[in-house]
C-alpha cells in the first residue's frame, strides 16, 4: 500500500514538474517578445531601415548582375531620404530615391523575427546562401524569416530562423558570404539606420493584443 502511495506521489510530482515546464518555456517566450533593446526596435513593422555592414562600412542594397537579375552586395551608398514619404504598411513599395535600393522595409512578426524586404524584394537564406526572393508579403516563405539578435548594442547580426546557425554576411570584398559559413563574426554584424521610423508601440499595448 505505502508503495502505491509512493508511485502516486512520484506521478503527481512529474505532471507538476512537466506543466511548470510549460509556463516556464511559455514565460520564456512571452519575455523575449518584450525583452528589447533600441536596436531590436529599429526592426518594426513599417520601419524603413538601412542595415550597414560592419566589414565594408557600407550599406546592404540591391544591384542587378550581368544577367539582369536582383542581387544583394554590401556595397551600397548610406543616408536618409528625409524629402520622400513612405508608407506605413507592411506591404510598402518603397519611392525612387537616391537611397532607395538600400533601403528596407521591415516585416516583425514578433519574437525578434522578421521579413525585411526593397520592393518586394525579400532577403532570404535559402540553401546555405544569403539571396533575394521577389514575392508578396502576403506569401512569404520560411527562408525570409531572420532572427534579429542584439550583439553589443551597437550591431545585430540577421541568422535565419528556419536554417539555425545560417547568418547574413558580406566579405570586405563587398561580396556576400555563404550564410552557411557566416555566423557573428564582424562578416555577420550589421549597424542599423533608421530612415523612417514608425509610431512606437507600448508594452501595455503589445500585452493587450495578444489577449
Amino acid at each position: 500500500m505505502l508503495s502505491n502511495i509512493g508511485k502516486g506521489i512520484s506521478n503527481a510530482a512529474e505532471s507538476v514538474s512537466k506543466e511548470a515546464g510549460k509556463l516556464t518555456t511559455a514565460a520564456e517566450k512571452k519575455w523575449a517578445e518584450f525583452n528589447t533593446s533600441p536596436l531590436l526596435e529599429s526592426f518594426r513593422t513599417g520601419n524603413v531601415i538601412q542595415l550597414v555592414s560592419r566589414s565594408t562600412g557600407k550599406t546592404l542594397e540591391v544591384v542587378k548582375d550581368n544577367q539582369g537579375q536582383h542581387v544583394l552586395d554590401g556595397l551600397g551608398p548610406d543616408g536618409s531620404a528625409t524629402d520622400y514619404v513612405f508608407s506605413t504598411a507592411a506591404n510598402a513599395v518603397l519611392p525612387d530615391c537616391p537611397f532607395g535600393h538600400a533601403n528596407w522595409v521591415c516585416i516583425n512578426e514578433g519574437s525578434h523575427v522578421v521579413h525585411l524586404h526593397n520592393n518586394n524584394n525579400f532577403i532570404a537564406i535559402k540553401d546555405g546562401k544569403t539571396i533575394l526572393v521577389h514575392c508578396e508579403p502576403a506569401s512569404v516563405g520560411p527562408e525570409t524569416r531572420l532572427k534579429v539578435k542584439d550583439l553589443d548594442k551597437t550591431f545585430v547580426s540577421l541568422m535565419s530562423a528556419n536554417e539555425h546557425g545560417q547568418h547574413v554576411g558580406v566579405l570586405p570584398t563587398g561580396e556576400m558570404k555563404p550564410a552557411i559559413a557566416t555566423g557573428s563574426e564582424n562578416d555577420g554584424q550589421f549597424g542599423v539606420r533608421i530612415i523612417y521610423e514608425t509610431e512606437k508601440e507600448t508594452t501595455a499595448e503589445k500585452i493587450e493584443k495578444e489577449k
